[in-house]
């Protein structure tokens, strides 16, 4: 990736390297970093030498030290940056993540509805542990500069991609349809409302088996729709 920079990009600015860097390396190499981070001092200096490489992109300071060229770019060791994500992450799962998957699973061995496709569960999973590559996720990981969604209403959190953001509307409704109809049908005539723990929860209070089975399948053709609309 650093090659792809250097072949594409002549007499990059600093602020230019920079955002370039960091979108196109840097994420790259904090993705998952919590479970591949290197401990040994070897394989640590190596993984550095891919950030050192990209700095020498900036032919105009390239004489300078590497700290120097850090210091200019107001980059950290990539160390150092992975021992803050590292902290980072360890309070978020003991503090945000945690509560909110046991707002959704409060017990274990919690059955529920899961798709057969890994493209569908991967995303599915990362939205049951409020860790997904969304804005929000990205900015608080330094991964993304804005936590605010591409639409430009609030930050895109979970709660916002699936239940608010209008780029999806026209998807979403197939959503709400599901749900319109299932209320419908109820011998109880219950009104549903679209919701976070209606559509991501593994069973709900609120439905039938057969019920939750209709709105999992609505919400995982959503998910396998905005994913190829995405890529």
């Amino acid at each position: 990736m650093v090659g792809l920079i250097k072949r594409n990009f002549i007499n990059l600015s600093i602020s230019s390297f920079v955002f370039v860097y960091k979108k196109l390396v840097r994420s790259q190499l904090d993705y998952c970093n919590s479970v591949w981070t290197p401990y040994r001092k070897s394989a640590i200096e190596t993984l550095e030498k891919v950030q050192k490489k990209a700095t020498k992109i900036l032919s105009k300071i390239i004489h300078l030290k590497y700290s120097d060229l850090l210091k200019i770019c107001k980059l950290p060791t990539l160390h150092y940056w992975q021992v803050r994500g590292d902290m980072t992450t360890a309070v978020f799962i003991m503090f945000v993540s945690g509560y909110y998957t046991r707002q959704l699973i409060p017990e274990v061995g919690t059955k529920g509805c899961f798709p057969e496709k890994r493209n569908i569960g991967i995303p599915y999973c990362h939205f049951l542990l409020h860790d997904t590559m969304l804005r929000d996720d990205s900015f608080r990981t330094g991964t993304s500069d804005t936590p605010v969604c591409a639409c430009g209403l609030e930050r895109e959190t979970a709660v916002h991609f699936l239940l608010y953001c209008n780029r999806f509307q026209e998807n979403r409704n197939l959503l709400q349809d599901t749900v319109t109809e299932i209320s419908d049908l109820s011998a109880w005539k219950k009104r549903l409302r679209l919701s976070e723990a209606l559509l991501l929860a593994p069973m709900s209070d609120d439905v039938t088996s057969k019920e939750e089975k209709f709105i999992k399948e609505a919400l995982f053709g959503f998910i396998a729709e905005l994913s190829l609309l995405m890529n």
